[in-house]
């Protein structure tokens, strides 16, 4: 599983934390709901994502893909499937000071306020493969 993202961002290099959570409906006795995670690689050890050449020029809007790490679900009926994208996730991860340099060697910090398009030519998505339930199980539901 991977997530296109295209993006622009003020700051050089920037962190883009994602998170695949399976959402239950509403039950009667259960009125908050209820959302599992399923994939939450950002306790990973990636401190943050940058296109294949590494920088980011201001305002540039650029692709990025990040991997989801795989895993499987099968979701019933009612369920949805959401996709958190965050630039944090702090305590999991170290504050990212946006700069590119080294961990532990930054000098400053820069504000990053990232944006995600999703829009005809950038379309940002999920890439999220399906099997029937045939495949999974030996057997049709």
């Amino acid at each position: 599983m991977t997530v296109d993202l295209w993006i622009s961002s003020p700051a050089p290099a920037t962190a883009l934390r994602r998170k695949l959570v399976d959402v239950a409906p509403r039950p009667q006795d259960y009125p908050w709901g209820y959302a599992m995670n399923l994939a939450d690689p950002s306790s990973g050890p990636a401190r943050g994502t940058t296109p294949p050449d590494g920088v980011l020029k201001s305002g540039e809007v650029r692709k990025v893909i990040i991997d989801l790490i795989g895993t499987a679900n099968r979701f019933q009926a009612s369920h949805r499937i959401r996709l958190d994208i965050s630039s944090s996730n702090f305590a999991f991860c170290d504050v990212n000071p946006n700069t590119g340099e080294p961990p532990g060697h930054q000098m400053h910090e820069v504000t990053a306020l990232n944006t995600v398009y999703h829009e005809r030519g950038r379309p940002s998505h999920l890439n999220l493969p399906v099997m029937p339930a045939a495949d999974v199980t030996g057997r049709t539901p």
